[in-house]
């Protein structure tokens, strides 16, 4: 068996394309079962219901984000911080949403 530089640029042109190929069809069938599966949409078990501890600044945005979800009721905040825990649950009652249960600083 004769080996040289063309051959072996010919057979791993071939193994590289044969395994792309693979792939992509993993790929496409990975896709279509996902397809199927549609997340926060099964009616058996209802909305996901979310609580955040802490809501600051920078927590308020996934507040915001979360409620951009569809089938999904914070039901619960909780902060140290008065202020931060009426400015969030003003704007969970702002987009027509049920105020949640609040919980803040708690003194022993």
């Amino acid at each position: 068996m004769d080996n040289n530089r063309r051959d072996f640029i010919k057979k791993s042109a071939l193994s590289g394309i044969g395994l792309m190929g693979l792939s992509l069809s993993e790929n496409s069938l990975q896709a279509q079962s996902e397809k199927k599966e549609k997340p926060n949409q099964d009616k058996k078990s209802g909305p996901l219901r979310i609580g955040f501890i802490g809501v600051g600044s920078r927590s308020r945005t996934h507040v915001r984000n979360t409620m951009l979800i569809e089938g999904v009721e914070i039901v619960a905040i909780c902060d140290i911080q008065q202020a931060s825990l009426d400015a969030t649950k003003q704007s969970i009652t702002e987009k027509g949403r049920k105020p949640p249960v609040t919980s803040g600083r708690i003194y022993w």
